[in-house]
């Protein structure tokens, strides 16, 4: 009885979870505009000028937080992770020779 006992804890603590990333995730578009101006457009202007213009597909790892959105990494390598997120939302080729 202690094990169904816990796993109706787990999915009552799942569900709370989930209804909060479903409420963050209806403002997706103010997330969005906040990270391109305070986050993306920054660090590729901080990065050219240090004389590091960068070319290529840069992933920015963030998490969402009470206090707003934190930059955990920025990753250049284009590892699987990171090409399961990206890949699907390009409008052009990945190479053009």
């Amino acid at each position: 009885m202690q094990l169904q006992q816990q796993w109706q804890k787990a999915l009552r603590l799942i569900k709370s979870k989930w209804e909060h990333f479903h409420q963050a995730h209806s403002t997706q578009k103010e997330i969005d505009e906040y990270c391109m101006e305070h986050i993306y457009k920054p660090t590729i202007a901080a990065m050219s000028a240090e004389g590091r213009e960068f070319k290529g597909v840069l992933f920015c790892g963030l998490m969402i937080t009470p206090k707003g959105v934190k930059v955990l990494e920025y990753n250049a390598r284009f590892g699987d992770p990171e090409a399961q997120v990206v890949l699907p939302r390009m409008k052009n080729d990945i190479y053009r020779g």
